[in-house]
């Protein structure tokens, strides 16, 4: 089964990052203790545990952007069409 070829099983990951939910059917990974997120959650979820280091990490990706380099503009708006618009919420507040 593809699951168990899935390599966070034996790196002991405590999830799975992915859009496509279905491919990984919960209670399949309840067997491995391995929780199946979509990336918007996951994010909202670091976020929640460090607001500062997910500000990073954005303007790091930001930063990083070279062939072609984006603006903050641009890059909110691959995030929002990557449907990571939780995210660009919490960065403009202040709580």
């Amino acid at each position: 089964m593809f699951i168990k070829k899935a390599a966070a099983i034996p790196a002991g990951a405590k999830c799975i990052v992915i859009w496509n939910i279905k491919d990984f059917p919960q209670n399949i990974l309840q067997q491995y203790t391995i929780e199946a997120i979509k990336p918007d959650r996951f994010i909202d979820q670091l976020f929640l545990i460090d607001k500062e280091k997910v500000k990073e990490a954005f303007t790091n990706q930001l930063y990083s952007t070279k062939n072609p380099k984006l603006s903050e503009d641009q890059l909110i708006k691959i995030l929002i069409k990557n449907r990571i618009s939780n995210m660009i919420y919490d960065l403009n507040s202040d709580s």
